[in-house]
């Protein structure tokens, strides 16, 4: 169960988790975690430094085809050895799967979720605190997330669906923190990529200079909102395509817009896998690709509702 029944609520616990989300964002430490889900499991070394300006980190995966994301604050180099390929751009919601980030919005938090303290656990030979995010309706999942006692970082995050079961799981098998940060080379890539092909992954974001969005999604599944918007390139195809991340202050929903061709019309299709849901549609010329970590019932409104704004 997401929450046993002796589960306590307190107003304190909203603090822990704005305590925690700057811990993450301002601890120096190194690692390994596992991101099991469904019959997948993949692990990864991450080593996390804050100088005081800015933040760096280096994920580097040690299952399945190799790879290595390097993050400067919210741009990031990924670079795929094996493909002799590098992607570059800016990437604000690049972080690893357990990451502080998510838990940035207190005000959508409480409106969408009940927080409560669950008790004691330890993870990766540590002493933690227990905390649940209990949803207030059907619109999103559960989550249970394990906080380090002594430096506030997340060690780790399960997330339930909306049954109660557990489909994600996201933990430290070994943690290394800090007093200071490590020297540069500590977190430097490993891997020479000097003439590995470079693809640029978007063109530009949203902000006072940037282009407005040309979609929406109306009417939004309650709870949700616009967190960012971005211009990128597919890779592949080297098509634009416009980026939407909405957030109800936990789960993200990723709606992908791309412009296609009459030959890249196959039938709509739903596909899920534990957590994360997709769904693909086709509006006049558009490809609307939705990916989220949220009930299949949600994907599939943000992918039925995602319309051209008038005058587009």
């Amino acid at each position: 169960m997401l929450v046993a029944p002796a589960a306590v609520a307190s107003a304190s616990v909203l603090q822990q988790l704005t305590d925690m989300v700057e811990s993450m964002r301002n601890a120096n430490f190194e690692g390994v975690y596992v991101h099991v889900r469904g019959d997948a499991i993949e692990t990864m070394e991450v080593v996390h430094i804050n100088d005081g300006r800015h933040e760096f980190e280096r994920l580097t995966s040690l299952t399945g085809e190799k790879r290595e994301i390097l993050r400067d604050d919210n741009t990031c180099r990924c670079t795929w050895p094996d493909q002799r390929t590098v992607i570059k751009g800016y990437f604000p919601g690049a972080r690893t799967k357990i990451s502080g980030e998510r838990f940035s919005n207190p005000r959508l938090l409480q409106e969408n979720y009940q927080i409560v303290s669950a008790g004691f656990d330890r993870v990766a030979g540590r002493d933690c605190k227990l905390i649940a995010l209990v949803p207030k309706d059907a619109l999103r999942y559960g989550y249970k997330l394990c906080v380090d006692q002594d430096h506030g970082l997340i060690l780790r995050l399960s997330v339930f669906n909306e049954e109660g079961v557990a489909v994600e799981h996201n933990f430290f098998t070994t943690l290394t923190i800090y007093d200071e940060p490590l020297p540069v080379g500590a977190y430097a890539s490993r891997i020479d990529n000097d003439d590995f092909e470079v693809v640029r992954g978007e063109i530009a974001s949203r902000g006072e200079t940037a282009a407005a969005p040309t979609w929406k999604i109306d009417p939004l599944p309650k709870g949700y909102e616009l967190k960012y918007h971005l211009l990128r390139v597919n890779p592949i195809t080297q098509n634009q395509f416009e980026h939407y991340v909405y957030t109800d202050g936990l789960a993200t929903i990723s709606v992908f817009i791309e412009q296609v061709g009459e030959d890249e019309h196959p039938l709509p299709k739903m596909r899920m896998s534990h957590a994360m849901n997709t769904q693909t549609r086709f509006v006049d010329g558009y490809r609307v690709t939705v990916i989220g970590e949220a009930p299949q019932r949600v994907v599939e409104l943000f992918c039925q509702n995602a319309r051209p704004i008038s005058g587009h």
